[in-house]
């Protein structure tokens, strides 16, 4: 649908909006116009050597690439509002429920499988008198990664990504004998978080390359609590050796992507 003066499209239906604690885009009647999220910048660490070439980046000694908080900028029109003072009554209710949040989660439709974490740094409002309408803009300021909303698992095909992840026996829920080796597998570039519950006191130890008599990292999981533990990224392959008494356990990752 076109409108007669000013020939811009009249948006009849909102495509997409944001949740961002109690507000919700849609019940303000706000058609995103244009969404902004960049890729975080990497918080780089340099050492200039002196008669040395270059620098020497020292960025990944922790075994990964470490980033700064993303920022997401979304642009909405409300239409149908005249020359008055209603602009800033929206800003004021705007700033009210957006800037009172903190460490919020923020889903996004453009992106329905996964949700982001941080706050809301600035609301703008502008009156475009001439097409009747209010441009507003409000920034976020978020962890650098977005996390899957559902561990992986769940059986949520659409979800899967093709380029990325990987068919695993993940989400593991049964009994694990003493000895038991699992293989589990962290396809983002990241490291992301394994939940582990069991119901009763175990040790795990998870090695690289299956060989555990120098594993590359041990820790203890207490019955009835779950435990999380980080697993490198990058198609890391880790396997879990599990000692103890037999027990019922449930393994998660949670991951995140750029």
């Amino acid at each position: 649908m076109m409108e007669l003066i000013g020939g811009l499209k009249n948006e009849t239906n909102i495509l997409h909006h944001i949740v961002f604690g109690d507000f919700d885009s849609k019940d303000f009647e706000l058609y995103l116009a244009s969404r902004s999220a960049p890729t975080p910048l990497e918080r780089q660490v340099t050492v200039p050597v002196p008669y040395r070439h270059g620098v020497i980046d020292l960025s990944r000694l922790r075994g990964e690439r470490i980033y700064d908080n993303r920022e997401i900028t979304y642009t909405f029109y409300r239409f149908g509002v005249s020359r008055n003072a209603e602009a800033g009554m929206v800003q004021t209710t705007l700033e009210n429920l957006l800037m009172r949040e903190f460490e919020q989660t923020l889903y996004d439709s453009y992106e329905p499988f996964f949700h982001y974490k941080g706050k809301c740094t600035g609301v703008s409002v502008q009156d475009d008198y001439e097409y009747g309408r209010l441009v507003i803009e409000a920034v976020f300021e978020l962890y650098p990664f977005k996390v899957s909303n559902a561990p992986e698992s769940w059986d949520l095909f659409d979800s899967f990504n093709f380029n990325m992840d990987t068919f695993q026996y993940e989400g593991f829920g049964g009994t694990i004998p003493s000895g038991e080796v699992l293989t589990i597998v962290n396809p983002v570039q990241n490291s992301c978080e394994l939940a582990v519950l069991a119901d009763r006191n175990i040790s795990v130890q998870i090695s690289k390359d299956n060989r555990f008599n120098a594993a590359d990292l041990y820790f203890s999981v207490i019955a009835n609590k779950e435990s999380r533990v980080r697993v490198p990224g990058g198609k890391f392959w880790s396997h879990w050796n599990f000692t103890g008494a037999t027990a019922q356990v449930c393994i998660d990752l949670y991951k995140e992507y750029l």
